[in-house]
């Protein structure tokens, strides 16, 4: 992407990662127990919109409550990792 950045796949070993750029999100959609600020159904537009794949990072202490987002994410093709121990 730009000049001297880190490239953690060389294309010339793999060749199926030129051209792709990992989409991850930290600490989201749920940041916060409060689902009004999670923004689930605009960022699931935007990836929609450009058909575009992420991995979500979520802190296990406030996924609770968030269930069905979650559910929503994985049923797009997104994946979702534990961002806490």
């Amino acid at each position: 992407v730009f000049p001297g950045s880190l490239c953690f796949y060389d294309p010339a070993q793999h060749p199926g990662v030129k051209g792709l750029l990992a989409l991850t999100l930290d600490d989201a959609p749920c940041s916060r127990r409060d689902r009004d600020f999670a923004m689930v159904v605009e960022i699931r537009e935007l990836l929609r919109e450009y058909e575009a794949q992420a991995t979500f990072f979520c802190c296990t202490d406030y996924v609770a409550g968030h269930e069905e987002a979650m559910h929503d994410l994985l049923r797009d093709g997104h994946e979702v990792a534990n961002h806490c121990p």
